[in-house]
C-alpha cells in the first residue's frame, strides 16, 4: 500500500512539473499534467524538448510589427519620392519654357550612347563649319532631347552653362548623337562666338 502511495505521489509530482514546463511554453497545463502523470519520465522529456509557443508568438508579433513599420516607411518614401518627382518635373518644365525647349521627347537610349566611340565619331562626321549656323540642333539633356534649336540659340544655352562640351547634340539629318567636343570645329565655333 505504501508503495502505491509513493508511486502516486511521484506521478503527481512528475505531472505537476510537466504541466508547469508546458504552461511556461504556452501549452495546455491540464493536458500536459495528465501526460506527465501517466508517462512520468517520457512526458517530462517531451515537455522539456518541445518548442516554446510563447517565444514563437513573440517572434511572429515582432516580425509583423517590423513588416508594418517597413510598409509604413515604404509608403512614406513613395509619397516623398512622388513629391520630389513632381517638383523636378515642374522645375524641368519651367526650365524648358525659359529655354524654349521640350526635353520630354525621348532621345537615344543609354545603350545607343554607350556604343558611340571616338573613332566612330571621327569617321562619321564630315564637318562643314559654314553650315553650323544654318543647321537646326537637337540637344540631349539627361534622357530627353530638346526641340530644334538654331545655332544662335545653341550658343546662348552654351554661354548660360546649360550645355557644355560633353553634352550630346545632333543636327537635322544626323542619325547619331555626339558630344559637342567630338564634332570637329563645333566647340571652337561656340567658344569664338562666346568671345565676340
Amino acid at each position: 500500500m505504501d508503495e502505491l502511495v509513493i508511486r502516486l505521489i511521484i506521478m503527481v509530482v512528475f505531472g505537476a512539473i510537466t504541466a508547469a514546463i508546458a504552461d511556461s511554453k504556452g501549452r495546455s497545463a491540464v493536458g500536459w499534467f495528465f501526460v506527465g502523470f501517466l508517462f512520468p519520465c517520457i512526458g517530462l522529456i517531451i515537455a522539456i524538448a518541445m518548442s516554446n509557443l510563447k517565444e514563437q508568438e513573440a517572434q511572429r508579433q515582432q516580425m509583423m510589427d517590423e513588416q508594418r513599420r517597413l510598409r509604413e516607411q515604404l509608403r512614406q518614401e513613395r509619397i516623398k519620392s512622388g513629391a520630389i518627382h513632381t517638383g523636378m518635373d515642374k522645375r524641368i518644365d519651367l526650365h524648358d519654357e525659359a529655354l524654349g525647349m521640350n526635353t520630354r521627347q525621348i532621345g537615344p537610349t543609354e545603350t545607343e550612347l554607350a556604343q558611340l566611340g571616338s573613332s566612330d565619331v571621327a569617321e562619321s562626321i564630315s564637318p562643314d563649319l559654314a553650315s553650323f549656323k544654318e543647321c537646326k540642333w537637337l540637344v540631349k539633356l539627361g534622357r530627353h532631347s530638346g526641340g530644334h534649336l538654331s545655332f544662335d540659340r545653341l550658343n546662348q544655352v552654351y554661354r548660360m552653362g546649360d550645355v557644355d562640351e560633353n553634352t550630346f547634340v545632333r543636327w537635322t539629318g544626323m542619325q547619331e548623337w555626339f558630344r559637342i567636343i567630338e564634332i570637329p570645329g563645333l566647340l571652337e565655333q561656340l567658344r569664338s562666338d562666346d568671345e565676340v
